[in-house]
């Protein structure tokens, strides 16, 4: 595994690690966020939907660059 990505607190991201990212501002500025568990799957780095991953058969995955465009955090590691 290369060009492992990090955080917004500069720790590496791992497999089946969990991060909370930044979804949209709501009423009375309340953030909102999404939290996406990732995977490393044919050289790339994925972040996938928790509720797909129950639900779905093939569940909706975005590309996790390893330049920082994401403004996210770890909230639990992996350990996979």
């Amino acid at each position: 595994m290369e060009n492992v990505p990090e955080d917004k607190n500069g720790k590496p991201v791992t497999r089946g690690s969990v991060i909370k990212l930044f979804h949209f501002t709501g009423r009375r500025r309340k953030k909102h966020y999404m939290y996406k568990v990732i995977d490393y799957i044919e050289g790339q780095w994925y972040g996938i939907d928790i509720t797909s991953l129950v639900i779905d058969k093939d569940p909706h995955k975005f590309i996790l660059r390893c330049v920082n465009d994401y403004d996210y955090e770890i909230v639990q590691e992996g350990k996979i």
